[in-house]
């Protein structure tokens, strides 16, 4: 199956690299490793940028308290007007910016590309800008004896180890990774309740999500989101310390 956006001019870019990657030598498991450790770098300018974002308005928090405790008994629709009004300038006045939450999305076209590519390769069909060799060979590896080409819960003991195992180490590093950038972004002090009930369940929610679709998608795919979820846990590790540091 083709998606217009993402074939040819995202995939084939990433089918050269993966290709590239294994004619140097490197077997399937760790090309499609370094695949994903090149998308993460090049999603790090992105990614500072969020954290200076997330910093700015840790600054600004104390302005913004005041702010809601000056206005709490003014509920009419021109004192709300002048609150956000003020709002937007104080958020501006340290830095943030409206669209800085925006930039995160930008890197998600790639993310697709690559879940595309892989999912093309591991069904067997010729990927923009891969020969049908590399299909072929893509088709005979294996991880600890299980096809990379392979899904489902359905197979012997080892199938079954090798998937629940990247599942599992997946969803585990996922949730360590959003309990901890949670802990390091607090929420408003009047953010509603739904929200913090949000903040406090997600990180079980996509963990659990994570394991169930692991059962979908082949053995190929999950190394990718394991090697993306080590990284960003260990991201999240160094940019823990850095904060720490520097309050």
């Amino acid at each position: 199956m083709s998606v217009p956006f993402l074939d040819p001019a995202l995939t084939t870019p990433l089918a050269r690299l993966l290709e590239g990657l294994h004619d140097l030598g490197l077997a399937w498991v760790p090309s499609l490793v370094a695949v994903v450790v090149v998308l993460r770098l090049l999603q790090l300018p992105l990614t500072l940028h969020q954290v200076r974002q997330q910093r700015a308005r840790a600054a600004a928090r104390d302005d913004l308290r005041a702010l809601a405790h000056r206005y709490r008994r003014r509920s009419d629709p021109a004192s709300q007007r002048r609150r956000l009004e003020e709002q937007r300038t104080v958020l501006r006045s340290h830095g943030v910016r409206s669209w800085g939450c925006l930039v995160l999305l930008l890197p998600v076209p790639l993310w697709l590309a690559l879940y595309h590519l892989v999912s093309q390769l591991a069904a067997g069909s010729v990927a923009a800008g891969v020969s049908t060799a590399v299909v072929a060979s893509f088709a005979g590896a294996t991880l600890a004896g299980v096809p990379l080409a392979a899904r489902g819960w359905s197979g012997d003991l080892t199938h079954l180890a090798v998937v629940l195992g990247l599942a599992l180490t997946s969803a585990m590093l996922g949730f360590l990774t959003q309990r901890a950038a949670a802990a390091g972004t607090p929420l408003a002090d009047d953010a509603p309740a739904a929200v913090l009930h949000l903040q406090q369940w997600l990180p079980a929610v996509s963990a659990v999500g994570v394991v169930a679709a692991a059962g979908a998608v082949p053995v190929a795919l999950l190394v990718c989101w394991v090697a993306n979820a080590a990284w960003q846990a260990l991201q999240q590790g160094v940019l823990t310390r850095a904060s720490a540091a520097i309050s």
